[in-house]
This record gives C-alpha cells, sequence and structure tokens, in this order.
C-alpha cells in the first residue's frame, strides 16, 4: 500500500508541474502571437521571435514527454491498485470461508 501512495504522491507532482508549465506555454504563445503583429520587415525583431518560438517548441516537447510519463506513471500505479484489491479480495474470501 505504501508503494501506491509513494506513486501517487509522484503523479500528483507531476501533474502540478504540467499545470503550470502548460499555464507558461499559453502566455508564452500569446505573447508571440502579439509580437507576431509587430516585426514586419524588422529583421532583429523576427530574428529574436523566432529564439522564442524555438524556447516554446523546446518547451512544449519537454511537456509533452513529461505528460507522457505521468500517463505512463498512472498506468502503473492503477495497475499496483488492482494487484492490491485482488489481493485483499483473495484474503476476504479466505477469511469468509473459515
Amino acid at each position: 500500500m505504501e508503494d501506491i501512495e509513494i506513486k501517487r504522491a509522484e503523479i500528483e507532482e507531476l501533474n502540478s508541474r504540467l499545470q503550470r508549465l502548460k499555464q507558461e506555454l499559453e502566455a508564452e504563445q500569446q505573447s508571440i502571437e502579439t509580437d507576431r503583429k509587430y516585426t514586419e520587415g524588422n529583421s532583429q525583431k523576427i530574428h529574436n521571435l523566432n529564439v522564442r518560438i524555438g524556447a516554446l517548441n523546446e518547451k512544449s516537447n519537454w511537456y509533452n514527454r513529461t505528460l507522457a510519463d505521468a500517463k505512463a506513471k498512472s498506468l502503473i500505479m492503477e495497475s499496483m491498485v488492482n494487484d492490491y484489491n485482488s489481493a485483499l479480495n483473495v484474503y476476504n474470501d479466505c477469511l469468509q470461508s473459515n
């Protein structure tokens, strides 16, 4: 049972991190969209915007990897809970048969 609680805490931490990161990504994307309107013909602004877009893409890739990790850990935890419940049911069945 302790292993399940540890896994649950890991997943909660990942989900919290994902939520913060998603908010950061959305804010940066909105900022980029706003700044994109004011870059026409200015090569320095275009370059700076492209750098920001590259950073946003990297952060987005990291978000997607972390999301996949959280989903995998959730599946593992679900399997652990199912195994625990099965063992508990077997134990309860043994108690009732005596």
